[in-house]
């Protein structure tokens, strides 16, 4: 049972990780094309 809530634990963290990684990547696109 702890195993298990330390895996959702983890994957909650790997997923915010992910989507701020994705907004950065986003974000830094959207910038090159305004500076375009």
């Amino acid at each position: 049972e702890e195993l298990e809530e330390f895996l959702i634990l983890n994957g909650i963290e790997l997923n915010n990780k992910f989507k701020k990684d994705l907004l950065k990547e986003i974000n830094s696109s959207m910038t090159e094309k305004n500076l375009v």
